[in-house]
């Protein structure tokens, strides 16, 4: 609705409404597209980040039914008890919370794709980042694209100025818009290394709750290991491996991002 008013105020202002309404159609597709991936990205973190929660969940709980029994033979006190009672419900009520950010998400997700709110649609996870893409990407030389392309831009020239004030108005928001075009595609460059660092990082903490969970099944199975520590070990991998999905979407969507920019559309920011 906000772009679609846009269009409207910027046909009004327009020498050329034609092209205007045509920009403005353009850039209300990109910009549902554009969300419409947010949604996918959402999608698949939850999913990582419920699984994390109901096993935390689970974990209270049974850390709950342990100093009940304590309790019963004067190893824990009431106020323990009470304790773990209370974190185990707040840890339930987050896994609530999530399963209902994840129903959301999908019915959100399934509207803006024209499905019924309740489709049985199957949502694939995305691919992994290809750092190769960085290779076709340099903020400089993409500028004269991401200039020709900004929608923001393309509404600003098209306006009409009459008058020497309005043109001179008119140019220099025009060439405000490009070098705050030039700073942001600049930023979004930057900002992928920084996540790709972040995912590295991610990686490799996953790879090291890998090998503690590998050692924990083995425990488990030889009865080296309780209960409770093993539920203790789930919830750690399945923490490194929500850190690692979040990181590896982020990455992703940083170059996403970069050449939404280069394409016309910049989320926030910029032109």
């Amino acid at each position: 609705m906000k772009t679609l008013n846009k269009t409207a105020r910027s046909l009004e202002e327009s020498s050329d409404p034609s092209h205007t309404r045509a920009t403005g159609l353009r850039q209300l597709k990109a910009s549902q597209t554009m969300l419409a991936q947010t949604l996918m990205i959402d999608y698949q973190k939850l999913q990582d980040e419920k699984a994390l929660a109901d096993k935390k969940a689970e974990l209270a709980a049974a850390q709950y039914s342990a100093a009940v029994r304590k309790q019963q033979i004067g190893m824990a006190s009431a106020a323990e008890v009470t304790a773990a009672e209370q974190s185990m419900k707040s840890a339930q009520a987050v896994a609530v919370g999530k399963q209902k950010e994840l129903e959301d998400t999908k019915y959100n997700l399934c509207m803006m794709t024209g499905r019924d709110y309740d489709a049985a649609l199957e949502i694939r996870p995305l691919p992994l980042p290809d750092a190769s893409r960085i290779d076709g990407m340099n903020p400089e030389t993409d500028l004269q694209k991401a200039t020709g392309n900004s929608f923001s831009l393309q509404n600003v020239r098209h306006n009409s100025a009459v008058g020497r004030a309005n043109h001179r108005t008119k140019s220099r928001n025009i060439d405000q818009g490009e070098q705050s075009l030039a700073i942001t595609l600049q930023s979004l460059y930057d900002d992928i290394f920084n996540k790709k660092s972040v995912y590295e990082a991610a990686c490799s903490a996953y790879e090291a709750a890998q090998t503690s969970m590998n050692a924990a099944d083995k425990g488990i199975q030889i009865g080296s290991l309780s209960n409770l520590e093993y539920l203790a070990e789930q919830s750690e991998y399945l923490s490194a491996k929500s850190a690692k999905t979040a990181a590896e979407l982020d990455y992703f969507w940083a170059m996403e991002t970069y050449d939404w920019a280069v394409d016309g559309l910049v989320v926030s920011g910029g032109q």
